[in-house]
Formats: C-alpha cells, structure tokens, sequence
C-alpha cells in the first residue's frame, strides 16, 4: 500500500505478532519507518519501527486520524506536542487546544503547585515517575484519571486530565484530585489511615432491605387496581415509591425486564407474568448518603481524593472529614 512521509499508518512489521500505529518518517527501499504511537512520548517507551511497505494495512491520511480501533490498533490517542512546566515536567498533549486554551492549563498547574507549597506537600509531584497527559474529551465524562503502574521506573504512573469536560474554575481542583490518588497509593496503601478511609466511605454507603412482606403488599395493591406499573407508581407515598423503585430496580437486574415492558404485561392482563418476575424476597438497596460529593461514593479511593483535593482549595467539608484530611496530609508529610 502507498504510504508518505507524515502519514499515520497501521503495519505489521517482519517478524511481529501483531500490527502497530505508527507515523511515518521515513521511506527507504520499500521500507516505512517512524515511531510507534503507543507510548511514543515517554523516553522508556520510545519505539522506531520499520515495516515493508507490502505489509502496510491501512493509511490514516491527515493530521487528526480516525479516533478508534483499527486493525486491533487503538488511534484515539495520537501525541501532538509538550509544554513544560518547571515543577511538573512535561505536559504532554493529545490534541491542539485552541487559542490559548494551552497557556490556562499551564496557569492552573501553577496555581496547583502554589497550593501544594503552601500545604508543604510539593514531594508530591515525583515528575520522574508520574506523568501528566492533556486528552480531549473524546465523550467521555470524566474529567480526570489516575492510571497506576506496577513499575513506574520503566512505564510511569498516569495522571490525565480533560480539561474540555469541565469549568475551567475545576482545573486546579482536578489536578489536585488526580494527585489525591497519587498520595494514596504512594504514602498511605497498607496504613491504618488507608481504613479509617474506608470506614468513612461506609458511612455515606446505607444498604437497606424492602422486606418480602412490603414487596408482597405492592405486588397485591398493583394487581388489584386499574393504573398500570408507571402511573401506580406515582400514586405511592414517599416510602413506598422508594421501595418499588427498588423492586423495580431487581426485577430489571434478574428478569431483564423494564418498566415499560411491565406496562405492556399489565395492559396486556398478564398478571401471572408480572407475579412470576416480582421478588419473592427481600430486596438489597443501597442509598447514598454523601458526606462530600455523590462521586465520593463511587468507592473509598474517590472518598479520599474528593476530600483532600476539597480540603486542598478551601471548599467546606464535615468536620470528621477535613480532621480525617488532616491527619493524613500530617502523615504523609511526616513519612515521604
């Protein structure tokens, strides 16, 4: 396949198991060259290739190939430059942001540097084993990630951030949250810190039971009256709306049926259907109660980061969280 200098191309190299995402640099003999790229932007993942141009499976013309999956190849992260920030190291970019777009988020991390000097906790930083990558949103929501390596001496830990997913106002706050993790897993995995943490997750986790007598009644009250299952439930009161959302909720997970299909066996007279997929038992139910965020009670290790990156800019938290906060950030410090 025909192939250029400054192509993107996807190519199985003599000898290799399997295709890779290259750009090309250079063409000699029938042979493209370039740097694979996978991980082309850290000097320990650093690729050449060098594939026959016969084995060219696919060209990607353009400066901004097909974000996917091609030939088994993921091109969704293509390496488009750095800045680099003098406490951070490199801030390394996977699409061109307009305007000066690039400029506020080197700003933010000067703010979150300041911030972190003014805690005494700068060692956190470690650019030698911590990297920083600037992606496009890409539909996804989240506007941060921390991606920890098993050795981060040979491939370094990941922290990513978004920033097109956010408000400008949380760049700051999302580095300091990615970097929340970093503390955790670096300063605090194994310590009796780590539990009180999860202790304090649990608190805003309550898991409850809708009783096989309540779930009985709804069942008998439903097939006994003319509305069907989504106009009965907004005949309910506050517990019971509750309680059938969370039967309704089960039926989906074990039947894999919906409201709206239980609608069409009601209006269809299907009782016995109805009855065969309703519970039988008590149903589980887990309520959130956040004492941060609602995101903080995704697990324990977003609870931490939530709260210390909170602390960290100056938003208002419960006390037994910002005391919690302190005497984490106190060890951390006393044992970097």
């Amino acid at each position: 396949m025909k192939v250029e200098v400054g192509d993107y191309a996807i190519g199985q190299p003599d000898g290799a198991r399997r295709p890779v995402f290259f750009k090309v640099s250079g063409i000699s003999k029938g042979i493209a060259s370039g740097k694979i790229e996978k991980d082309g932007h850290l000097p320990q993942k650093d690729a050449i290739v060098e594939v026959p141009q016969a084995k060219i499976l696919a060209v990607l013309n353009g400066d901004e190939p097909h974000r996917g999956k091609v030939f088994g190849c993921d091109t969704s992260r293509v390496y488009k430059g750095r800045k680099t920030h003098d406490k951070f190291g490199p801030l390394y970019w996977f699409y061109r942001p307009e305007g000066d777009v690039g400029d506020r988020v080197v700003r933010a991390f000067d703010k979150a540097y300041k911030t972190l000097k003014k805690n005494g906790l700068e060692f956190l930083i470690q650019p030698e084993t911590c990297v920083w990558e600037i992606v496009p949103a890409n539909g996804e929501r989240y506007a941060g990630m921390y991606r920890r390596s098993a050795n981060a001496d040979k491939n370094p830990n990941r922290l990513i951030i978004r920033p097109e997913v956010m408000e400008e106002k949380d760049w700051v706050y999302c580095i300091l949250h990615e970097l929340s993790h970093h503390l955790h897993f670096e300063f605090l995995s194994g310590s009796k810190l780590e539990d009180s943490w999860v202790r304090l997750y649990n608190k805003s986790i309550k898991v409850t039971t809708v009783k096989k007598e309540d779930s009985q009644r709804l069942l008998d009250d439903l097939l006994g009256q003319e509305s069907r299952p989504s106009d009965f439930r907004g005949q309910l009161g506050e517990d019971d709306a509750e309680a059938f959302k969370w039967i309704l909720k089960a039926i989906k997970a074990q039947s894999k049926i919906s409201l709206a299909e239980l609608d069409l066996l009601f209006e269809a007279d299907y009782g016995d259907d109805i009855r065969a997929v309703w519970p039988v038992r008590g149903v589980t139910r887990t309520d959130l109660d956040p004492l941060i965020t609602e995101y903080a009670t995704k697990n324990f290790k977003e609870t931490l980061a939530e709260a210390v990156s909170w602390h960290l800019v100056g938003l208002k938290l419960p006390k037994e969280v910002v005391n919690l906060v302190e005497k984490t950030l106190s060890y951390v410090k006393s044992n970097h």
